[in-house]
């Protein structure tokens, strides 16, 4: 609530001693058989004031309370518990007001308008904009009026240098012809509404109503992911493109566009399933492995023996290949060589001791539990106690050493890190091999006594990401782990198993060090047959934008900064046909680079220097893009300002404003209408300033409202349409450029960085709306007086980027929690 508001209470059996109150809200006063409450609230009323009612049950007719307390009814809201909502006013002897008519045809209501609400500015007589929809759109014919004057952005900035001005609004082709005088507009003028938009025989008005930003849907292709980074309440499943793998209808060169964007989610590098003939296959990929369907490396892919398990064979692939290509691979691991293995119960552990022995090595190794112990003595014989060390300290060092007499060991697999790390290169012997499989360290930076190379050992980081590229180590342990499949030194290892709808728990058993092997995510239970295909299987998963890749896609104003980003962001999401449309074509340095970044890598980029704001510019632009592939998305994000208080704006400066907005979308919606029978997205930038307001925009205000009009009648007619109101973009573009020294007048509004609105750009283009809003509210301070209490705990996982504390690890340090300086 406000601070600037005055709030009283008092017993409404008598009357208030002033006729002060703006607002007042009261409940089951209609249950009382006699008025006298009601009239007591009345009393108390500004001659603008409310009464907002809550009633369960009217025994007094509405129509006599009103009457008798000369109430008016502004409107009335009926909830599923039965429960009503009136909004009452005092009537009033209303003043006829000024009527100034606009019309989207041409801007000779401004001069009239601008004198009018000059002499009147401190007066009471009201100025009443009206505008009644008579423009037709092109040769289509759509039921209803449709208004492109674009009176509601209009009003809402005029509303901010201006008090005395009101709105009618007629977008129902059944009303009547709107005048004064006629019963139908005096009943709804005579409540004193700002805002009076007719639409669908009903009164209403524009409100902005908070979105459900994460709507999941049944999906038969997804991946998991987390939403904030280090947050395992945040892990969720994503909706992923249709790779289509078992039709084969896309080329591998599509496919692979559609795959880039795994650089935004690591999780999961293994898997086992089906391929496209019903075989039984496991394998690698560099990442989004956690998902229903898979891209896999056709050289990292192999065919599931008859003996095992789907469950089973999901546990070879990374700890198998991650072995192999470290200790034979990289370590040149020999027979007769001493080995020390850390972590040995974990997966890569269990594979690595079991290709050392197979290799006739010595093998030590550590283990963080007595149970994990016990469990290697029983799996592995030749492990006796004194070569199993503790993985939770130092102490392994002085095992090692005392077992080997002080030489050390020939090989060490290191996955240990800090402290433990120092101590294990320690373990090495003359000429000995460090295999560093854990990243801490290596992320970190953390440094290493350059004396372990005064024992002529070398150090190796293991990367298996590495192996995705082509190079003679990825081809021998690729036959390395064939090999092992067929002796039998591959083996499966023991499993535990969560289901598709445990995701949180599975990693967070995962995080206490407590599991034997693997753990693993069941996504469907398996058929009983060698051969068959799988049936489809969606799951509920959060929507997700992605670009056909055989369809074109048009930025109007491409080439601003929005526009690079928004063009990186949909090449990313698998976009390969991109016209960038900009009146003046490359014109800096970024620019071109950019292009050319994108061009390299395969994309195609065409600049046009199109006028959208002709009809003839409009078609050739469409017709061009479709010579290189069928439109499938249209973005109007063009804008010119030209600011100036409404006193002071000519209609030049209207022009100027609509031409690439108004003009432009006009033609371009005429023209895919008849050529874009693909289109998937036509969206437009609208502007807080038309949603919310601001003053001195009333002609930018104006011709976003108009853009909004015409995807509302888009959006009727079956057609993609949407407008998205932006705040103030952070990073680049328009208010970056031309507001640095301004302020925006819409308060508590704050900038919205360039990542935020990409996000926000993937929610907007799967909802069912013709026109969403997307700003940044600045937080109220909720503990701003002292003495006001408040939860530390809950203060710093929010700094730290988690939703509450119990989604923290409270036994991590603050480094691993993220807190680096």
């Amino acid at each position: 609530m406000n601070r600037n508001v005055n709030i009283v209470t008092w017993n409404a059996n008598n009357i208030y001693p002033a006729q002060n109150v703006h607002l007042i809200i009261a409940a089951e006063v209609l249950s009382d058989r006699s008025c006298t409450v009601l009239r007591n609230l009345t009393a108390a009323l500004k001659p603008n004031g409310f009464i907002l009612l809550e009633e369960t049950a009217s025994q007094l007719d509405l129509k006599t309370a009103l009457k008798e307390t000369d109430l008016m009814l502004v409107g009335k809201q009926i909830d599923s518990s039965g429960k009503s909502y009136l909004l009452l006013k005092k009537r009033r002897k209303r003043i006829e007001p000024i009527v100034i008519q606009i019309t989207g045809k041409d801007f000779s209501w401004l001069e009239n308008a601008k004198a009018v609400l000059r002499k009147f500015d401190r007066d009471d007589q009201e100025v009443l904009f009206v505008s009644q929809g008579e423009e037709s759109l092109g040769n289509y014919q759509i039921s209803g009026y449709i208004s492109f004057t674009g009176l509601i952005g209009f009003m809402t900035c005029i509303r901010r240098e201006t008090t005395n001005a009101r709105y009618v609004f007629i977008l129902d082709s059944n009303a009547p012809k709107f005048d004064l005088s006629a019963q139908f507009y005096v009943e709804q003028l005579d409540k004193e509404l700002m805002a009076n938009v007719l639409k669908g025989d009903q009164w209403g008005s524009y409100r902005h109503l908070l979105l459900d930003l994460y709507n999941d849907v049944q999906v038969e292709h997804a991946y998991v992911n987390t939403l904030m980074t280090g947050d395992l309440s945040s892990l969720k499943w994503i909706q992923n493109p249709d790779v289509m793998l078992a039709s084969g209808k896309l080329s591998t060169k599509i496919l692979s566009s559609l795959g880039i964007t795994t650089k935004d989610c690591a999780l999961g590098l293994e898997f086992s399933g089906r391929d496209g003939n019903g075989c039984r296959v496991m394998g690698i990929v560099k990442a989004k492995g956690l998902a229903t369907t898979v891209l896999p490396d056709s050289d990292f892919l192999w065919k599931v023996p008859d003996k095992w398990t789907l469950e089973q064979a999901a546990t070879i692939p990374v700890t198998y290949v991650t072995s192999y290509y470290a200790l034979i691979v990289r370590g040149r691991l020999k027979a007769g060589e001493s080995v020390l293995i850390h972590s040995g119960a974990g997966g890569v552990g269990q594979a690595a001791i079991a290709i050392a022995l197979n290799a006739g090595c010595t093998v030590f190794t550590t283990v963080g539990t007595p149970e994990k112990r016990l469990y290697l003595e029983k799996t592995f014989p030749q492990l006796t106690d004194k070569r199993i060390g503790n993985s939770r300290d130092t102490n392994f060092m002085r095992l090692i050493l005392d077992e080997t007499e002080g030489r050390g060991v020939d090989v060490v697999l290191n996955s240990l890190a800090e402290e433990k790390l120092r101590a294990s290169i320690r373990c090495l012997a003359t000429n000995g091999r460090f295999l560093e499989i854990g990243k801490y360290d290596m992320l970190n930076g953390n440094c290493i006594d350059m004396s372990m190379f005064l024992k002529n050992t070398s150090f190796h980081g293991i990367l298996l990401e590495k192996l995705f590229e082509d190079c003679v180590d990825k081809q021998e342990t690729i036959k390395l782990v064939s090999k092992g499949i067929e002796n039998g030194v591959v083996r499966p290892l023991p499993t535990m198993v969560f289901p598709v709808g445990c995701l949180e728990q599975g990693f967070r058993f995962m995080t206490t060090g407590k599991h034997i092997g693997k753990i693993l995510l069941k996504i469907r239970d398996e058929e009983p047959q060698k051969h068959v295909l799988p049936l489809p299987k969606t799951i509920a998963a959060i929507s997700r934008t992605y670009m056909h890749p055989e369809k074109s896609y048009v930025l109007i104003g491409g080439l601003g900064g929005f526009g690079l980003e928004l063009a990186d962001w949909m090449i990313a999401r698998g976009a390969r046909f991109i016209i960038l449309v900009s009146r003046t074509g490359i014109r800096t340095g970024y620019q071109a680079s950019r292009v050319r970044y994108w061009r390299e890598r395969g994309t195609t980029i065409v600049i046009s220097t199109a006028d959208i704001t002709k009809s003839s510019g409009a078609e050739r632009l469409i017709d061009e893009s479709n010579r290189l592939a069928p439109v499938g998305g249209i973005f109007n994000l063009a804008a010119v300002l030209c600011d100036a208080l409404f006193e002071n704006l000519q209609v030049a400066n209207f022009e100027t404003a609509t031409l690439p907005k108004v003009n432009g979308t006009k033609n371009l919606d005429t023209t895919s209408r008849k050529y874009c029978p693909s289109l998937d997205h036509f969206v437009v930038f609208s502007s807080i300033s038309c949603g919310r307001g601001n003053s001195g925009q009333s002609n930018y205000g104006l011709a976003n409202s108009a853009m909004e009009r015409i995807m509302e009648q888009r959006h009727a007619a079956g057609l993609p349409g949407l407008a998205i109101q932006w705040g103030i973009i952070g990073d680049v573009g328009l208010y970056i450029d031309s507001m640095k020294n301004k302020s925006f007048d819409a308060n508590d509004i704050l900038p919205q960085h360039m990542t935020s609105c990409l996000a926000t750009m993937d929610i907007f283009l799967q909802q069912p709306f013709p026109i969403l809003s997307s700003m940044v509210i600045a937080e109220k301070h909720k503990f701003a007086n002292k003495g006001d209490k408040f939860d530390l705990d809950q203060v710093v996982a929010n700094i730290l980027g988690f939703e509450n504390v119990h989604s923290m690890n409270l036994n991590d340090s603050f480094e691993k929690l993220g807190v680096d300086s």
